[in-house]
This record gives C-alpha cells, sequence and structure tokens, in this order.
C-alpha cells in the first residue's frame, strides 16, 4: 500500500501589515495550484476564480469574530468542565450493568 504524500504550506502567517487580500490571494493561488488541478475538473473559468477570491476575502475579514466565537464556546466548556463533579465525569456502573 503507496503512502500519500502530504503537502503543507505556511499560508498566512500572523504579520502585521499584512492585509486580508493578500492573505486571500495566497490562499486562492494555492487552492488552484495543489488542490483544484489534481481534480477531475480542467477548466476554470474566470467567474470561479473571482468568487474564490471573493469568498476567502470575507473568511479572511471575518476571522476576528469567529475567532472571539470559538473563544466563548470554549471558555464556557472550561466553566462547565471545572464544576463537574467526579460521578458526573465518569459515571458509576449501575448494578444491572454488572450482572
Amino acid at each position: 500500500m503507496a503512502k500519500k504524500k502530504t503537502v503543507t504550506r505556511t499560508i498566512y502567517k500572523k504579520q502585521s501589515g499584512l492585509p486580508d487580500e493578500e492573505v486571500a490571494y495566497r490562499l486562492v493561488k494555492m487552492y488552484f495550484e495543489d488542490v483544484a488541478r489534481t481534480s477531475l475538473k480542467r477548466k476554470v473559468d474566470l467567474g470561479e476564480i473571482v468568487n474564490a477570491y471573493f469568498y476567502a476575502l470575507q473568511r479572511v475579514s471575518d476571522r476576528e469574530k469567529e475567532l472571539k466565537a470559538i473563544q466563548r464556546v470554549v471558555e464556557e466548556e472550561q466553566v462547565e468542565m471545572a464544576t463537574e463533579t467526579k460521578e458526573q465525569l465518569i459515571p458509576e456502573p449501575s448494578k444491572e450493568d454488572k450482572e
């Protein structure tokens, strides 16, 4: 069984001064260079490229809002986990389960 080759690229490093447009451009470029060219679809039109760029730009622009939402959920989970008792985390098996 042959192993699949995995290629990893760093697209976005948190740098001051790197505009969202540049990040979106790099995402779309990487997608069409590495992902789309290996797919079955051989023809890509300009509309698909423009749509991909604006989609990536919107996601990059909204990253702070998404990160805050994720952080809020994580904090809520941490509070919930801190108040759970051992019995809630690891329930004792019932007598019926033992038989």
